[in-house]
């Protein structure tokens, strides 16, 4: 029986634990098909943005062998599931992080974060 898995934001560790999910798996290939420069999901809170962000690095990543986290998923019956799994260096970051409590400790390592993250996503789209 599934449990609902309330405050899960990881993919893998929510399908590992067999909670409750709604597979929203092909909205991977309906994001990789809209070919967009940039993507901003606007959704309330609690509403799933963190886990679909994780579910679209799990999904692409090298780092990640996820082939098993998706099979059971409508996505696997896609013709370009295997072609894309696991396939690209994903570059993720956080930004919850960055609204943490203020810790001085690490104020000058978040904003090294926050210019190599800028200087990154801008070379990607403007080369």
């Amino acid at each position: 029986m599934h449990t609902v898995g309330i405050g899960k934001q990881n993919y893998e560790s929510l399908i590992m634990s067999d909670c409750f999910y709604v597979d929203k798996t092909y909205f991977i290939k309906q994001w990789w098909e809209s070919q967009d420069d940039v993507t901003l999901i606007t959704r309330p809170r609690r509403f799933g943005k963190s886990m679909a962000a994780n579910m679209l690095v799990a999904y692409y990543s090298k780092g990640c062998d996820s082939k098993e986290l998706f099979e059971n998923f409508k996505i696997a019956d896609d013709s370009s599931f295997k072609e894309h799994l696991n396939k690209y260096n994903v570059f993720k970051i956080n930004v919850q992080e960055f609204f943490l409590p203020f810790d001085p400790c690490h104020y000058l390592e978040n904003l090294q974060i926050i210019k190599l993250s800028a200087d990154l996503f801008s070379h990607l789209l403007y080369g």
